[in-house]
């Protein structure tokens, strides 16, 4: 009698097991399939070149990053030597003209060198002045708009 109590037991245990096993089998049956899909038309040999040419690939795209940042590096260093920063100002330079027809003009880069342009414009003509700047400093002693438009360029203006 015991044996017959324990048989829906072991129906039971049997059904689990054989849905197990078609669940096995489903999922595996997947795997097969992709695996298949992803191996179409490839053999060992294929697959090793695809992998080398792969590697390969990377080794080029390394060095192609590594001249972008050399470039980069060149050009960050040339950006510090372009003029960047600039100042100007019109104004009358004489009291017999008017018009705010003269003006100053510096132009820097991002250590403050540079040169101070000015035009002073007068009745008969206008007359125009270069001045260097190294570090901030004028190589000639600077009037009153060049400065103020020297001290607006290194301020970043």
């Amino acid at each position: 009698m015991q044996i017959f109590e324990s048989i829906p037991v072991l129906w039971g245990v049997i059904v689990f097991l054989l849905i197990l096993m078609i669940y096995l089998f489903v999922s595996l049956s997947s795997i097969k399939t992709r695996q298949q899909n992803m191996m179409r038309g490839a053999t060992a040999a294929s697959l090793e070149e695809i992998i080398t040419k792969n590697v390969e690939d990377i080794a080029r795209i390394k060095e192609n990053i590594a001249e972008i940042e050399r470039n980069i590096s060149d050009i960050n260093a040339r950006l510090q030597k372009a003029f960047a920063k600039f100042g100007t100002m019109r104004f009358s330079a004489f009291d017999n003209v008017g018009g705010d027809q003269s003006f100053a003009l510096a132009i820097l880069d991002a250590d403050d060198n540079g040169i101070v342009l000015s035009s002073l414009k007068g009745r008969d003509g206008a007359t125009v002045y270069l001045k260097t700047v190294e570090k901030g400093n004028a190589d000639i002693p600077l009037m009153k708009e060049e400065i103020t438009v020297l001290k607006d360029a290194m301020r970043g203006r």
